[in-house]
């Protein structure tokens, strides 16, 4: 309005017009656009960043150190952030924390994480405050590339990386999220980290690991410094939150055999059954309806394997071998001396009867491999694993040709690919547990080996000829019950045609004999 005097304005008429370096040399023009950062930083609802080939200007203050000693990599923010990353040196720039940078460069995008790839590095000034960190309570993209804090967590599982770091999952009062330690920090030089650690608070830059579209997860802290971690403060850390979940909802597989809920976190509840298998750490079963493995690598958690204790157990749903297990990290005993679930008898092994007490009747043992044994029962062959860390291993041995009236065990997997759809076993726990007796004999196909006057040597038999005490019709059977020979009115056989193994030969007034023929 008149009178006109005043709004008198100066009106720049290149980028060399306005000098930010209070005397320093004027920066060249640039050959790209200006954006603030939080203009070139946002993503679409795949996470996807929309700024990508971007080439422009940018600027902000250095967050944290250069992770990449033969290049750049570190974080520059200014309201929010955005990671500055080269595979070699740019400008001949020494990462500084504090400095105020003008970057020229493409926008891109690595495993969801936004990036400059600079081309011009240009300092303005040194020394700047940098901001105070933001506490926050989960990781998704507004934490990507901006300075955060985390209070009051649980390390919960230590993953190392190779040469480049390590990442730690660790527990909230209400998630589990990721801590990056790159080695190319002080953090993994001056600490050692385990499961089981409470730390009062992490502080570090918002980072992203998310391999494929939509970039929606992989979400990180990367601390700094050895200093952005506390383990002294003392504040308690609150137990997360863990579902308690009974053993038949845990155990379930798909049609592959695959376990439904790996990696599951949660509480569940069983009676022991049977030893530990795993002096130096934990191995052995829990049954409550259905049962499931407990397997830990090395410590027994303050609990010694007793069968009959009720015991709670928290910690995490595996599989090894398609034998589905719970790796603990806290064991409560309940009590102790309950009754243990009735033996079921078996005429098979497969999924139903993994990790429950069963017995299979009437076995033949046909063949050995180390502490594997197969078993026959007239119609199938099984495998009768003796663990070395029984009182099995001690007090009995067991050949081929040997009778089994009865082993009672707990039914184990052994299946080293998926479909984990066979290698069912049978796991005696004493050496009660196999009854080698002969009451009832061995059953083949509906013959039975009783005593009777029969006789049929040598026994082993190694040469060509089988004798026997009287002139008799004979059937010849091998272990998987089919007859592979037969003759009438003989006092010996040829055996010549005969493979090593076990045979029962059958006269035609039902007398039994077992031979084994090497």
């Amino acid at each position: 309005s008149s009178p006109y005097t005043s709004g008198y304005q100066v009106f720049p008429r290149y980028f060399m017009d306005v000098d930010t370096t209070c005397g320093g040399p004027t920066p060249p023009p640039p050959a790209a656009p200006f954006y603030p950062i939080a203009d070139i930083n946002n993503v679409d609802t795949n996470g996807v960043a929309d700024s990508l080939g971007v080439v422009c200007w940018t600027k902000g203050v250095v967050i944290g150190v250069n992770i990449r000693p033969s290049g750049l990599q570190f974080t520059l923010w200014e309201n929010e952030g955005i990671n500055v990353f080269s595979f070699g040196p740019v400008s001949g720039y020494t990462v500084t924390e504090g400095d105020s940078l003008m970057v020229r460069g493409e926008i891109d995008q690595f495993n969801g994480l936004q990036e400059i790839i600079p081309d011009s590095i240009m300092v303005l000034n040194s020394g700047n405050p940098i901001p105070s960190p933001r506490l926050v309570s989960m990781l998704d993209e507004s934490t990507e590339s901006d300075y955060i804090r985390i209070e009051n967590v649980l390390i919960t599982a230590v993953n190392p990386t190779g040469t480049s770091g390590t990442n730690y999952d660790f527990a909230t009062a209400t998630d589990t999220l990721v801590m990056r330690v790159d080695n190319d920090t002080d953090v993994d030089d001056s600490l050692t980290l385990n499961v089981g650690d409470s730390l009062c608070y992490i502080v570090g830059t918002g980072g992203q690991f998310d391999g494929s579209n939509p970039y929606t997860s992989g979400y990180q802290i990367f601390p700094m410094r050895y200093s952005d971690i506390d383990t002294a403060c003392g504040t308690p850390v609150p137990e997360p939150v863990i579902p308690m979940y009974a053993i038949a909802d845990i155990n379930n597989v798909d049609s592959d055999g695959v376990a439904d809920s790996l990696g599951v976190r949660c509480w569940t509840k069983g009676i022991v059954l049977g030893v530990n298998l795993r002096p130096s750490g934990l191995q052995f079963t829990i049954w409550d309806v259905e049962g499931i493995g407990v397997f830990n690598s090395s410590g027994n958690l303050g609990y010694t394997v007793m069968e009959g204790d009720s015991i709670m157990i928290r910690g995490t749903v595996g599989q090894f071998n398609g034998l589905q297990q719970i790796g603990p990290d806290s064991i409560v005993l309940l009590n102790s001396g309950n009754t243990l679930p009735a033996v079921t008898t078996v005429t098979a092994l497969d999924e139903s009867t993994e990790s429950s007490l069963i017995m299979l009747e009437d076995l033949l043992v046909v063949g050995q491999s180390g502490d594997n044994y197969d078993v026959f029962n007239g119609t199938d062959t099984f495998l009768l694993r003796v663990d070395q860390d029984t009182d099995i291993y001690d007090s009995i041995t067991i050949n081929i040709g040997d009778s089994i009236c009865n082993a009672t065990g707990i039914g184990g997997q052994f299946d080293g690919s998926s479909p984990y759809t066979s290698g069912y076993q049978i796991l005696p726990r004493y050496f009660a547990d196999v009854d080698t007796c002969s009451s009832g004999g061995i059953s083949i196909n509906g013959l039975t080996e009783n005593e009777n006057p029969f006789v049929a040597y040598p026994n082993p038999a190694s040469g060509s000829e089988l004798f026997f005490n009287k002139t008799v019709d004979v059937q010849v059977y091998n272990a998987l019950g089919k007859m592979v020979m037969e003759a009438r009115k003989v006092n010996f056989i040829n055996i010549d045609e005969l493979t090593s193994g076990v045979y029962i030969i059958r006269t035609f007034e039902n007398e039994i004999v077992k031979v084994i023929v090497r």
